[in-house]
């Protein structure tokens, strides 16, 4: 297993030591996992669309019925 090293270079600006395979970070892992994270993209669009609406009520109400 080859370990991999960096340095900082600046803020936020890595330099890798070695020879780095950049597909591991521009290549999704798995088409399931990209299929899922589209769909829970599509459902948080759809919850803050909903509360936009008004269909859940104020947040301060839910939070007195906790209390």
């Amino acid at each position: 297993m080859r370990m991999w090293h960096y340095r900082e270079v600046g803020a936020r600006t890595p330099y890798v030591c070695y020879d780095f395979d950049n597909t591991l970070l521009t290549t999704h892992p798995s088409e399931d996992l990209r299929e899922e994270d589209a769909r829970l993209r599509k459902l948080a669009e759809m919850t803050v669309s909903d509360y936009k609406l008004g269909r859940y009520g104020p947040i301060s109400e839910k939070n007195k019925m906790d209390g």
